[in-house]
């Protein structure tokens, strides 16, 4: 629908060079508003990628953040991948549904829905491991001032293995999309 919105637009528009093809059945407005909003996102997210560190700081800085501002830190990559993956799945699909060719244009939109699937876990589980890192320098600085020994061996050791059990989950989630033949099941 929105790829022959655009279509409508270039129909309207009167612009001959935005109503002819670029290849396939991929008109240049199609083409045009792909690249266009693939370039508005880079720029949005880089924006917020530098406000966020300009404002919060940085995640492995040494000085004492805020509660907000460690937060702020903590989702500011994992969410500008998701809005690159989910923005960039969106503005690259007119493209895919211009392509003529049934089995090619299918090829694509599982393309880019795999993308889409893997992009939102990997995000979802750095924001996790940020989280987790978050967690663990709020623990470390409490116990180095309270000068606890349980606690300075302790926040190492649990923040390790938390640390190591999200990549695991990682791959247990994202395994199903290489599709694998099912004699390699048992491996996986």
């Amino acid at each position: 629908a929105y790829g022959e919105w655009l279509d409508g637009i270039a129909q309207d528009t009167g612009n001959t060079f935005l109503r002819s093809t670029a290849f396939e059945q991929v008109s240049w407005m199609r083409l045009i508003v792909a690249g266009a909003t693939l370039a508005v996102l880079g720029f949005i997210i880089l924006w917020f990628l530098w406000f966020v560190r300009r404002r919060a700081g940085k995640l492995a800085s040494g000085r004492q953040q805020s509660i907000p501002a460690l937060i702020l830190t903590a989702i500011r990559k994992p969410l500008a991948l998701l809005v690159l993956v989910v923005g960039g799945v969106f503005g690259l699909m007119p493209l895919v549904t211009g392509i003529e060719g049934r089995p090619t244009r299918i090829f694509y939109a599982r393309l880019l829905t795999g993308i889409l699937y893997a992009g939102a876990i990997i995000a979802v589980l750095w924001l996790i491991l940020r989280g987790i890192l978050v967690v663990e320098k709020r623990m470390r600085a409490w116990a180095t001032r309270t000068k606890s020994v349980i606690g300075l061996v302790a926040v190492p050791i649990i923040g390790q293995s938390l640390r190591l059990s999200v990549p695991l989950l990682g791959v247990i989630l994202l395994l199903p999309l290489l599709k694998l033949p099912p004699e390699w099941t048992w491996a996986a």
